[in-house]
């Protein structure tokens, strides 16, 4: 698959795409077999792309983190012993790759592709702050879709999907729904 003979000795961001949820393993067994061969400085930094979301639980404010794709981010030295090190992992799939005349080569992303995407990802965990008007413990009234004029409260919000997690009672039994954030209202409080 990957011509190992066109690899470069270069510091670079690598895109790592590998079986979802194995984030933290994956970099955890780089670092481990990094350091049991001798090459840990040719692993410089990592990234994982996530977002925030604000969660109610058991009456306490948390934040939930929420990965993004199945994919890592490591600054690293690409040469035939990290290549192999990387590809060796458990939960490794592929390296984001190019074509180099009739070879498959990872691909270097540059720091301000990298530094972009941390922005825009900075972006969406401060969107809720700057625009939205809902926190989690408000009470907010359903102004359309099946619910429709049902009263609820807000238990999570999801910046990135601008939706929010209600708890409503309904008939007597409380169900959680999730909505867009456009589809209710925060109810003023009465003084």
């Amino acid at each position: 698959m990957y011509n190992r003979d066109v690899l470069e000795d270069e510091l670079g961001w690598y895109a790592i795409h590998i079986v979802v949820g194995s984030e933290e393993s994956v970099i955890k067994s780089i670092r481990h077999d990094a350091d049991l061969i001798g090459i840990s400085d040719s692993f410089v930094d990592f990234y994982i792309p996530k977002t925030e979301s604000t969660v109610l639980k058991n009456g306490k404010k948390s934040v939930l983190e929420r990965k993004m794709g199945c994919y890592i981010f490591v600054r690293m030295e690409m040469n035939l012993k990290t290549f192999k090190l990387v590809c060796s992992v458990n939960g490794f799939i592929r390296f984001l790759s190019v074509t180099r005349g009739k070879s498959l080569v990872p691909k270097k992303l540059s720091d301000s592709e990298i530094d972009k995407m941390k922005t825009n990802i900075g972006q969406i965990n401060e969107s809720t702050n700057k625009n939205n008007i809902f926190e989690v413990g408000d009470t907010v009234s359903i102004t359309r879709g099946s619910f429709a004029s049902f009263t609820g409260t807000v238990i999570a919000i999801f910046n990135d999907e601008k939706m929010v997690s209600i708890k409503v009672n309904i008939f007597g039994r409380s169900l959680e729904i999730k909505i867009n954030m456009d589809e209710i209202e925060k109810k003023v409080k009465s003084s």
